[in-house]
């Protein structure tokens, strides 16, 4: 593909599967999609995923609470499996979830040590018989709902 940039900004969601939380920003820089991710976003397109370069999930609690006690990662999000962070711009507005008792949390450093927060996701309607799946039908509402900005 010749024109990464272009072809990023032409999606309307970015959905990443997978990765190093270490590793994967790396890679991107070598690659400049790191630049191009944030151009992505300031034109409105949806970053998003299930990948530790996203998130970092319950499996990886120990290591979110290190990174930010040892003062590597700055004041943090995490979430349970099945929650969704809705921020607009910068700012985190909601936590979201479809799954009764799963959470996210702000995870600060105070001294030495890494000290969480609970936020209580809204919950989510079910969606029943849906054809393609709720993240397909919540991905098209928004398309009508949002406008684009151009790049």
């Amino acid at each position: 593909m010749e024109d990464v940039e272009g072809a990023v900004l032409d999606l309307d969601v970015v959905w990443v599967m997978g990765g190093s939380v270490a590793n994967l920003p790396a890679v991107w820089r070598v690659h400049d999609l790191d630049r191009i991710m944030r151009r992505a976003w300031e034109a409105g397109v949806v970053l998003s995923g299930v990948s530790s370069a996203i998130r970092l999930g319950e499996g990886r609690r120990p290591l979110i609470h290190q990174l930010v006690a040892d003062g590597t990662l700055p004041t943090s999000h995490r979430t349970d499996d099945g929650v969704g962070l809705v921020s607009r711009g910068t700012k985190l507005v909601e936590a979201v979830t479809g799954l009764p008792g799963k959470g996210a949390y702000v995870v600060t450093r105070e001294g030495d040590a890494a000290v969480e927060e609970r936020i209580e996701p809204r919950k989510l309607p079910t969606m029943r018989h849906c054809p393609y799946g709720s993240t397909t039908l919540n991905i098209r509402r928004a398309r009508e709902r949002i406008p684009r900005r151009e790049p």
